[in-house]
């Protein structure tokens, strides 16, 4: 038996003892049974409808309010992913990626993991800087793969953009379950309860 299967059973059993039916021998149960009473009966009421609403959606819990499930994206929805013609900031591949996803019933992708995969990679390394603050730097293995750097003027003053071409793009699409999969292994790590 599957567990929709499972599920309708005890979406079934629990509809006929709201209607005062015994589930197991298709009997009315006696009028003084517990589940004939009304509180009772309004409960089991309410938990039958949100079952019948998880079975309607394949047995997947429906959306909550408030509630994200972790990024996870499939095939079809990275093939609509459209790579730019020119160079961008990984914030920019991210927030391309995102657009693929329902933000409102799941968390973003965030650039940080997708760079920290990167580093691993070694197609990035990490600077500190003067300020005591770090930054990415493409390796040369990434300036092969087209990623670059290009020195910018914003609010703060000078800085270092590191951008994307198509290519590098296409590799992090390429590789985006393996991205993903190492950024749920490391928050698993931190939810972890420490000896």
């Amino acid at each position: 038996m599957t567990e929709l299967e499972k599920m309708e059973r005890a979406r079934m059993y629990l509809e006929k003892l709201t209607n005062g039916i015994n589930p197991l021998d298709d009997m009315p149960v006696a009028e003084n049974d517990i589940v004939r009473n009304a509180r009772i009966a309004r409960c089991m009421q309410y938990v039958t409808e949100v079952l019948q609403q998880v079975i309607d959606n394949g047995g997947i819990t429906p959306y909550t309010p408030g509630y994200r499930v972790p990024f996870a994206i499939n095939r079809e929805q990275l093939a609509k992913y459209q790579a730019s013609e020119y160079p961008i900031p990984i914030s920019e591949v991210t927030g391309r990626i995102n657009s693929l996803i329902n933000p409102a019933e799941m968390r973003n992708l965030s650039h940080q993991s997708v760079t920290a995969w990167l580093v691993e990679q070694n197609l990035l390394y990490v600077i500190t800087q003067p300020n005591g603050r770090t930054s990415k730097r493409p390796t040369e293995y990434g300036r092969r793969l087209g990623i670059s750097e290009e020195q910018r003027t914003g609010m703060n003053g000078d800085y270092v953009s590191i951008l994307y071409d198509s290519n590098a793009q296409i590799y992090i699409i390429n590789n985006l379950q393996a991205i993903i999969d190492k950024h749920n292994e490391k928050r698993l790590q931190r939810s972890a309860p420490q000896p």
